[in-house]
């Protein structure tokens, strides 16, 4: 998936081409299945699970509501998100 396309820091790890076999979802939003075709791409693929990865540095993240964010942390924690500090981070 490429975030943020056309914008600074969107680019692709280097090493890593998106050939023309492959699927390509373009997140513009908060959620990867949000206003997406993931869900159809991946049902129509047959695809029963599905592992996400990433990291969220809870101090380094922001909403336009500040409660917002505070809840949206506290929701990742109770579904087993690792949500470190940028200190507790950098201590890695």
């Amino acid at each position: 998936m490429v975030k943020g396309q056309g914008r600074s820091g969107a680019d692709l790890v280097e090493g890593l081409v998106i050939k023309d076999e492959d699927y390509k979802v373009v997140k513009t939003r908060f959620s990867a299945f949000f206003a997406t075709n993931l869900h159809q791409l991946l049902q129509g693929c047959g695809i029963k699970n599905l592992v996400v990865i990433g990291t969220v540095v809870a101090d380094t993240t922001t909403t336009a509501v500040p409660q917002v964010q505070l809840d949206n942390i506290r929701d990742m924690k109770n579904i087993g998100v690792a949500t470190p500090t940028l200190q507790e981070w950098l201590q890695l």
